[in-house]
């Protein structure tokens, strides 16, 4: 499929996303994702909120689009199963894997490697089974429904803050003044779009706990939960407050960048620890721990921060 870019005159009050993916054909994921890269318009104004209410005589405009006539292969991606069931599955996403498909994804993500593992799943196209995501260089646990009802289940107690997810990360600096919540917006970066920042006027609720658990050399370990999951959130948090994650380099000042040099594993000193939910299904009370990859282990015990 292939189209220029254009503008429509919106004929209804609906979602930016719904209306670019029925004027253009394309997916509604290919859709939310050049409107959160700021590569839509409305009424010549950029518009990063894929859910923005689009009135009847707003004039909406989007990108050129060009996908390949090949439908996109499922395959194996690596992952670990840590738990399944009928309705869903918890899983333990290592660093490198892309969750789903997006501008310039190569080769196979998580999305289709989940398909490949469990068959037909739940979900948006391209995201079949993901209730939630992690970034590419992040480490840890992940849910997987399998049924439709699991899914919207499990996304609405995301919602309502009843999955508790703790994660850790090692950061740069040891004078660790950071405050037990930080509780800002969030929105896209204005100059750099690969980025997101607290410095915006509009963007998205983001709560992040944090509890600083130890101190090594140069370097502190914190423990952090969420209250909300939005892109790059304790990315943004953490670096923000002068505390950017180790080998994080989209985030990290100059200093953190030259403590980073000398490591050789390419992901974030970040992991999605535990998980803890009421099973939608069952009610029973559900706690799963990721393992910790070895050379994180190996660069916290370096550092005075065993694990």
């Amino acid at each position: 499929m292939r189209f220029s870019s254009g503008e429509k005159v919106s004929s209804e009050e609906s979602r930016l996303d719904l209306l670019i993916s029925k004027a253009t054909g394309a997916s509604r994921s290919w859709s939310k994702s050049q409107i959160k890269e700021g590569k839509v318009k409305v009424n010549g104004e950029e518009m990063i909120k894929p859910s923005f209410k689009v009135s009847v005589g707003d004039v909406f405009s989007w990108p050129e689009f060009k996908e390949d006539s090949k439908i996109r292969e499922i395959g194996h991606v690596d992952f670990d199963v840590v738990y399944e069931d009928d309705f869903l599955a918890v899983i333990e996403k290592p660093w490198g894997v892309v969750c789903h498909s997006g501008a310039g994804t190569k080769g196979l993500t998580l999305a289709e490697g989940l398909k490949h593992r469990f068959g037909e799943l739940p979900g948006e196209e391209g995201r079949e089974g993901l209730v939630h995501r992690l970034d590419r260089g992040t480490h840890g646990l992940m849910l997987v429904s399998k049924k439709e009802k699991t899914h919207s289940d499990l996304q609405e107690m995301i919602r309502n803050r009843e999955v508790k997810r703790t994660y850790f990360a090692i950061v740069s600096g040891t004078s660790l003044n950071l405050p037990a919540t930080i509780s800002t917006k969030i929105g896209r970066h204005p100059k750099n779009r690969k980025k997101f920042t607290t410095r915006v006027e509009e963007g998205r609720d983001a709560v992040t706990h944090i509890r600083s658990t130890n101190e090594g050399d140069h370097f502190s370990l914190v423990e952090l939960n969420l209250d909300t999951g939005r892109t790059h959130q304790i990315r943004v948090h953490l670096s923000e407050s002068g505390f950017p994650i180790v080998n994080d380099d989209l985030y990290s000042g100059r200093r953190a960048k030259r403590e980073s040099a000398e490591i050789d594993w390419k992901g974030f000193a970040l992991v999605a620890k535990r998980l803890q939910f009421v099973h939608p299904e069952t009610g029973k009370d559900c706690i799963f721990e990721a393992s910790i990859p070895k050379q994180l282990s190996a660069f916290a015990e370096k550092v005075g921060l065993p694990l």
